[in-house]
């Protein structure tokens, strides 16, 4: 090992790089030591509506077009009250939940690849470490080229309908 005590066979997600990049001392917590965290409220609201958008994707795969109606169904679905100290914060946060949903349900509406892949697994490389993760929605535009598209939600709870998808081709 190395200083910070990861080994040879350690692998390397975008999430936990961002995480050293912001804190060193807190990915070895996380990451190397795995010593658990205190939960975050906005954590949930992030991941819920990842899973929501997650589901609509699964459906569209099938032909099944995203709609407003269906998102708010699955939002009330995977909702959780859970770790809210109070039902202001928790109503304050499914506000923000259903705004993310409104901006995902906009973009889509403008959009106009057709979606080849969702939650695609990857596996890499690079330098002699391994680099790993899920690619959330892989499109292909009217001229046959690739997009690969990363959801964010729950990074920066105070700007949830900016920078709320973002897209490398």
């Amino acid at each position: 090992g190395n200083a910070c005590g990861i080994g040879p066979d350690h692998g390397f997600s975008a999430s936990a790089l961002q995480t050293y990049e912001t804190c060193p001392l807190q990915y070895r917590f996380r990451h190397v030591l795995f010593i658990p965290t205190e939960p975050k409220s906005y954590f949930g609201l992030g991941s819920v509506v990842h899973t929501v958008i997650e589901k609509l994707s699964a459906d569209e795969m099938k032909g099944i077009a995203p709609t407003r109606e269906r998102a708010r169904e699955m939002l009330d679905r995977f909702w959780s009250p859970k770790g809210y100290q109070s039902r202001k914060h928790e109503a304050e946060d499914r506000a923000k939940a259903e705004i993310l949903l409104d901006t995902f349900l906009g973009w889509h509406l403008m959009n106009g690849n057709s979606l080849a892949g969702i939650e695609e697994k990857f596996l890499f490389a690079f330098e002699g470490r391994t680099m790993k993760g899920y690619i959330d929605r892989i499109e292909r535009t009217p001229d046959g080229d690739m997009v690969v598209i990363d959801f964010k939600t729950g990074s920066k709870p105070g700007s949830l309908t900016r920078n709320s998808v973002k897209e490398n081709i």
